[in-house]
């Protein structure tokens, strides 16, 4: 059974580059992307960060805070879960030692899955059916959603 597609001969196809090609072509056009682009860089990010974004110090470490907390709740939750459920599975000394980041990974996934559905469901944050919702101030989006339509 052959394929006719009515050209002339057989269409050659390009191998398929390897990592120094990639890695050479790559940089070839990120340093001519950065030399023709005279207002970007650093200079325009932080203008940008500090124009739009409004992060306070309290913010900043509360994030922090919560990064420990959360590095903390994943080790309790695997010394005291899931190293005792994998040694009473009787798994293998491989499988065991992957296993609590398996567990892990269920654990967080299923709680960001959960909480992203009431958000969608259950909740009247507009950011998945408007998402650039997310940047506007307070007083903006509630102008916005306050418009009477008729």
């Amino acid at each position: 059974m052959s394929s006719h597609t009515g050209d002339a001969g057989p269409v050659e196809v390009e191998p398929m580059p390897g990592y120094l090609d990639l890695i050479s072509r790559a940089s070839t056009v990120m340093l001519g992307a950065w030399r023709d682009c005279s207002s970007c860089g650093l200079e325009l990010s932080k203008r940008t960060l500090l124009d739009n974004a409004y992060i306070t110090w309290t913010e900043i470490a509360l994030f922090f805070f919560c990064a420990f907390l959360w590095t903390q709740v994943r080790r309790g939750l695997t010394e005291s879960l899931f190293q005792p459920l994998a040694r009473w599975c009787m798994l293998l000394p491989k499988d065991a030692a992957k296993m609590p980041e398996s567990a892990w990974k269920l654990v967080f996934y299923t709680m960001s899955w959960s909480y992203s559905t009431y958000l969608l469901f259950f909740s009247s944050y507009s950011f998945f059916h408007d998402p650039p919702s997310v940047f506007y101030s307070k007083r903006y989006n509630s102008s916005v959603h306050n418009i009477s339509r008729p």
